[in-house]
């Protein structure tokens, strides 16, 4: 197996009515966005349960896009992974979903943006934008607010390349 350590990856699971949402909203068949941590294919991702650790087996009948065309040194892939690892464990950003969903629409609620700006919760696209960000790379989408990554963006992104896990 090629070694992805520090790749981002996203893909269409399409299992639930979130990501049919996700799907209609963004015009994209990706609604899921992880990060692989170890050369074994192990990755984080953060789910409506929390971040948690997975594998990319568990997605082997979905379409998944990696960044494995995007240029990375060996430092930034093991920053990605150690900086990925400590986001296990918290909460999913659902005020986050509703944020995305009004401006969809047009409308800011002005305490929701500042609610969802002081808070630590992640939906899996800004999980994958604020641990890129951290290890120096731009994985912003050209968003200002990591919290509007969206995986429609990221897998639209130059380097993006299909994998079969």
């Amino acid at each position: 197996m090629r070694d992805l350590t520090g790749r981002y990856g996203c893909v269409s699971t399409g299992t639930s009515l979130a990501d049919l949402a996700i799907d209609r909203f963004e015009s994209s068949i990706f609604n899921h966005a992880f990060l692989v941590v170890d050369a074994n294919g192990s990755l984080i991702e953060a789910t409506p349960q929390g971040v948690r650790h997975g594998n990319l087996g568990e997605y082997a009948k979905h379409p998944v896009v990696l960044n494995t065309g995007e240029d990375m040194t060996d430092a930034q892939r093991a920053l990605v992974a150690l900086t990925a690892n400590g986001y296990v464990g918290r909460k999913y950003g659902w005020d986050d979903i509703l944020r995305l969903g009004l401006s969809h629409f047009g409308l800011h609620v002005r305490w929701l943006d500042h609610h969802v700006s002081t808070q630590m919760n992640v939906i899996c696209s800004e999980l994958v934008a604020e641990v890129g960000h951290a290890a120096g790379l731009d994985w912003s989408c050209g968003k200002q607010n990591l919290a509007d990554v969206t995986p429609g963006l990221l897998a639209a992104r130059d380097g993006m390349e299909p994998y079969t896990p």
